[in-house]
């Protein structure tokens, strides 16, 4: 493996671990909707910081990539919202 590729796998990691702790969390706290509702912004907002430090990690930091790591956060958490609470 080259070192740039090696250095994206350390990113995915640490969101792969980030999401995983986010469903632990969902997992322990219950039934609690409104810890599930506090975890799920936890989760999209780390996602959106995640984005915006990985972007500029590799020189991309630009306006459209954070918008679109900033409302891919937004869907996600909606869409999860929706499952979890209207289906």
């Amino acid at each position: 493996m080259t070192a740039k590729s090696l250095r994206h796998l350390s990113h995915y990691i640490v969101l792969l671990l980030i999401l995983m702790s986010g469903l632990l969390a969902m997992i322990v706290s219950g039934k609690s909707t409104l810890f599930h509702t506090l975890i799920l912004v936890l989760i999209s907002l780390s996602y959106f910081i995640w984005g915006v430090v990985h972007s500029f990690l590799e020189k991309e930091f630009h306006l459209e990539i954070i918008l679109e790591y900033f409302f891919f956060s937004l869907l996600g958490f909606a869409f999860v919202m929706g499952v979890l609470y209207y289906l």
